[in-house]
């Protein structure tokens, strides 16, 4: 049976740095966040594990750069989240969210906000781990990434639907990994997104618009 983890109520208290590790890798878990503001967790080790957001995305707050360490596995689901990184400094390397180390794990997104930094998300597990699991390293679903620098640095396969990506020139999705530029078993769907920027390397790409 899953593990709910209730936060930010009931005299619960608003953080997700301390959830034991147990929980985090029994697979099927999940953590609610109500609304209040939350330090980023670092180099969490989590398998199938999901931190849901109760109520407006914009009242529940990530703050800092969090990251899931290489022990990782399955699928990590956010629904519901602002996360507000630690600097908004172009080309300063800060992430909101960034999947360390190789090992394939898929990162999913359901209604999130980044802010304040210079990636949306940064996905360092290659393209051959995924391509042998058969899972994307990245899905995006309605998420707002107007307000950071690049939206997406990802070494995998990607589905991005119905999201507004950064506004600014520079590319919203980037191959992380210059090595993995010749692969072309890279490759990213787009489907009903807008951004200002382009992509940047070398993967296949395919933009699949609304028939007005």
């Amino acid at each position: 049976m899953a593990i709910v983890d209730k936060r930010g109520t009931d005299g619960f208290p608003a953080a997700i740095n301390d959830i034991p590790s147990a929980a985090l890798t029994q697979g099927g878990n999940e953590v609610h966040m109500y609304p209040g503001t939350y330090t980023a967790p670092t180099d969490v080790v989590a398998s199938d594990y999901a931190y849901i957001g109760q109520g407006d995305a914009e009242e529940i707050i990530i703050n800092g750069d969090m990251s899931f360490a290489d022990g990782s596995t399955g699928q990590i689901t956010f629904k519901n989240i602002t996360f507000n990184g630690s600097s908004a400094t172009a080309a300063g390397g800060t992430s909101c969210v960034s999947k360390l180390g190789n090992t394939a794990v898929t990162l999913k997104f359901e209604n999130c906000i980044f802010k304040n930094s210079d990636i949306g998300v940064n996905q360092c597990a290659n393209v051959q781990q995924h391509a042998a699991a058969g899972t994307n390293g990245i899905e995006m679903w309605w998420c707002d990434a107007t307000a950071v620098d690049k939206a997406i640095v990802s070494n995998a396969n990607a589905e991005i639907n119905y999201c507004a990506l950064n506004t600014g020139s520079n590319a919203y999705y980037t191959v992380g990994n210059s090595t993995l530029n010749g692969d072309p078993a890279h490759t990213v769907t787009v489907r009903a997104s807008t951004s200002g920027g382009s992509n940047s390397g070398n993967m296949t790409e395919t933009v699949l618009a609304l028939i007005s």
